[in-house]
């Protein structure tokens, strides 16, 4: 391999490590879980000093992937996969809520550990590898040369996306993106079996990864290339668009078989959860025509208009954003100039233009630029994803434009190359000069800022970049402004002349691919840096005093935290049982259930249980709550506190077992006949004394007797010893999926949704062994479907290889 191709790989391999390094070093993890010393069940563990999480904008990280992540490692070590999750939502798929990405083929290193955060680096490098090196072949196969292969590999790998999404689900999909479109190519050029197979593989590695959203997009942005680019190199005839419809659709039914496992399970969950509903009726709710975002276009030149609040950094984003969501298309300046470069040298018939038009399209898409609202409105499931999901397809577009760019400078036959990037040279000049004036003037504490500001907040476009911000800028900006300066302009400023530097030079003194490529990290490097912070071991999710209390006193009933103290899913980490839960799904009936408890404030979308508080509710009674934790005291009827709790710990005497025998069953035919039934009759106040039952096949049961034990052998599966004096039901407080399987005695029984969001199993007279598994429905056929994509997919591969189609 020549050394200026190797040159270019070590490239692509070690901008991610430089990135990550902090993380690298003995007793330090990649994690933003010290979040968790800010509540109050964690704060006894705050080391003296401590100031603040890290990171607190990636709170997703802390409260759901990496204690999933635990949960599933330990699953899957015990022979087992981890369909259910009993620590939230009173009981939940797993498997099923997609972002859990329990068949991810990136965490594999997470099985290799005794602790998730020790491994975390690893998977986080595992992305951006797959991501550089994937663009990296992309870029060659459309021909660039090794330095701008690695300038592409890099922008993709530690930019926009890449960097402020590194430790969700979304990157372990994104990542597949450049491979997608490397297939596509071939697809597009050929045609072959192999192709198709490559195609599928790459979507169904994307799905794997846990974002649905991105896979999908991945899919439809993949499928358009294929089509544009069989019509650019075989003609637009019927025929041949015919062809590439038909290699398309074998993708995509070769991907569906592939990730049957993966994506049925979440279907399957979907249809129990609360959140796509409530998308689709917000985007219609939306107008269709939305104010135009013009700090879009701002933040891809300077990403810092709103801070980059991160350890302490000045924050100056209004309610609406925040660096995560605007900021992911961000190419470096360099790169962006680089990629205008690209887009001018491009020939009309390549692969280049392309991807520089889906890119553009997801751009717009992403900064809600009209006409893409109204169009999402009325196309399922557009109408029911963030349109800023797609931001990737934007960095990835710019990446490959800009190793175009890189190469077409060094092209000295290509004179619009050249002029093109002299006058981005000038235009960053211009702005330099601006920025400099910036500068002096912010390290001289901005005098006259407030007149400033309230000039520039009679504008409504620069008001609303700043909304809920402007009353603190002018009482706190003359403070802030030497901080923003030294953060955010002068580093911009260095950028700035690097990238002059690069585009003036061309290839006159061979030195420009390589100081480019350094220009793009540096500036990426000081975008991304702490972003995806390094923190000490000792720090995330630290046993304390009041876990180990909260534990005994909740023995093997669920718990209920107040006041933010552990948020929902950290139970699934520290092993606590929690009836409130996160997902980006939700679960309709347990939030149906849990407002019967009274009103509380509500939360977002994907959380609307996260700010429940009705404490001493007999809806906590049925669930099986035995113990209440708060950061302050409260006023208690029922709850008492523990002889020996040191903080604010009650007991609840009246939670019930987790499997008991009602004296009563009052039967409804459906959800709203049972939701009926218990708005208009008090059936919750006794919850031991008559259950609300949804039995359409059924009749009403008084007087009944009988006793029942449970234990609990796996997540997913419980046993129960019942012995009934008259016929009845056995009730599991256990949150009802369909999924759920009964049998009695080893003989399938049936299983009923009762008290809207828990289980019922009919029992008949005398003692018997009553047993409950679950598992998604439908899981033999996916396991099937999986297995038959697997046998085509190895067939597929093995077809040789048959000559391009047609040539660039």
């Amino acid at each position: 391999m020549p050394a200026a191709t190797l040159a270019s790989l070590a490239a692509v391999v070690l901008a991610p490590l430089l990135l990550l390094a902090p993380a690298l070093r003995p007793g330090y993890v990649l994690s933003a879980a010290d979040r968790a010393l800010e509540w109050h069940l964690f704060s006894a563990a705050r080391p003296p000093g401590w100031t603040g999480a890290a990171n607190p904008l990636i709170a997703d990280t802390v409260m759901q992937f990496l204690p999933w992540r635990r949960f599933a490692v330990d699953e899957l070590r015990a022979g087992r996969i981890p369909f259910w999750n009993p620590h939230a939502f009173a009981g939940s798929p797993l498997l099923g809520n997609s972002q859990s990405a329990v068949f991810d083929p990136l965490a594999v290193p997470y099985l290799l550990v005794d602790e998730p955060s020790r491994a975390t680096v690893w998977v986080a490098l595992l992305r951006m590898w797959v991501a550089g090196l994937g663009t990296w072949l992309f870029v060659r196969r459309l021909g660039a040369s090794p330095a701008a292969a690695a300038l592409a590999g890099v922008v993709y790998a530690c930019g926009g996306v890449t960097t402020v999404w590194l430790l969700f689900p979304l990157v372990s999909s994104s990542c597949w993106f450049p491979f997608a479109l490397l297939a596509a190519e071939s697809l597009a050029r050929c045609g072959s079996p192999r192709a198709v197979a490559g195609l599928a593989l790459a979507l169904t590695a994307s799905l794997l990864g846990g974002q649905v959203e991105v896979a999908f997009l991945s899919a439809v942005a993949a499928a358009a290339f294929v089509l544009v680019r069989r019509g650019q190199l075989g003609g637009w005839s019927p025929r041949t668009l015919a062809a590439g419809v038909a290699a398309v659709a074998g993708a995509a039914l070769l991907t569906v078989a592939l990730s049957a496992v993966h994506a049925g399970p979440f279907l399957d969950t979907l249809t129990q959860g609360s959140l796509a509903g409530s998308r689709a009726d917000l985007a219609a709710a939306m107008p269709a025509f939305p104010p135009s975002r013009f700090d879009h276009l701002v933040l891809q030149v300077f990403p810092y208009l709103f801070g980059r609040p991160v350890a302490g950094e000045p924050n100056l984003a209004g309610p609406y954003t925040n660096y995560c969501e605007q900021s992911g298309a961000y190419a470096s300046l360099l790169g962006l100039a680089l990629a205008i470069v690209g887009l001018a040298a491009a020939p009309r018939r390549s692969a280049t233009r392309v991807l520089a038009a889906l890119g553009v399209a997801a751009w717009l898409a992403a900064g809600y630029f009209p006409p893409f609202p109204a169009l999402a409105r009325l196309l399922p499931p557009f109408n029911v994803m963030p349109l800023q999901r797609g931001a990737f397809i934007a960095l990835l577009a710019l990446a490959v434009l800009a190793a175009s760019g890189l190469d077409a400078l060094a092209d000295r036959t290509g004179r619009r190359p050249v002029a093109v990037g002299r006058t981005a040279a000038i235009a960053i000049g211009v702005l330099a000069v601006v920025a400099v004036a910036a500068a002096t003037w912010l390290l001289r504490g901005a005098p006259g800022h407030d007149g400033v500001l309230r000039f520039f907040g009679q504008s409504r476009v620069v008001a609303s970049w700043f909304a809920g911000k402007h009353d603190f800028m002018l009482t706190k900006f003359g403070t802030i402004a030497p901080s923003l300066a030294r953060l955010y302009v002068l580093p911009w400023l260095v950028t700035a002349v690097g990238a002059i530097a690069v585009l003036l030079a061309g290839r006159r003194r061979g030195w420009a691919g390589a100081t480019a490529i350094v220009v793009v990290a540096a500036d990426l490097f000081w975008f991304g840096h702490g972003h995806n912070p390094a923190i000490r071991a000792e720090l995330a999710y630290p046993e304390t005093a009041r876990l180990t209390e909260l534990r005994q006193a909740a023995g093997d009933g669920r718990v209920l935290v107040l006041d933010w103290g552990m948020p929902p899913n950290l139970g699934t980490y520290v092993g606590l049982d929690d009836v409130l839960g996160y997902d980006a799904i939700g679960r309709r009936r347990l939030e149906l259930l849990m407002s019967f408890a009274g009103p509380f404030r509500p939360g977002p979308l994907h959380f609307r249980l996260g700010h429940f508080d009705r404490y001493e509710s007999p809806v906590l009674d049925v669930l099986g709550v035995r113990a209440v934790a708060a950061s302050k005291a409260r006023e208690v009827r029922t709850l008492r506190p523990p002889a020996t709790s040191k903080g604010f710990l009650y007991e609840n005497p009246r939670a019930l077992p987790r499997a008991f025998v009602p004296r009563e069953v009052v039967v409804a035919a459906d959800l709203d006949g049972a939701r009926d039934l218990v708005r208009t009759e008090p059936r919750l106040a006794d919850p031991a004394a008559c259950v609300v039952v949804e039995a359409s096949d059924g009749s009403g049961l008084a007087g009944v007797r009988g006793t029942v034990r449970w234990r609990r052998p796996a997540p997913a599966r419980f046993e129960l010893d019942v012995a009934m004096e008259t016929p009845g039901v056995v009730v599991v407080s256990e949150g009802w999926d369909p999924g759920w399987r009964a049998t009695i005695d080893g003989a399938p029984a049936p299983v009923y949704p009762c008290e809207l969001a828990l289980i019922a199993v009919p029992v008949p007279i005398g003692a018997h062994l009553v047993t409950l598994a679950y598992r998604p429905r439908g899981w033999n056929l996916a396991v099937g479907l999986t297995a038959l994509g697997v046998l085509v997919g190895l067939g597929m591969l093995a077809v040789p290889p048959r000559g391009a189609r047609t040539k660039v």
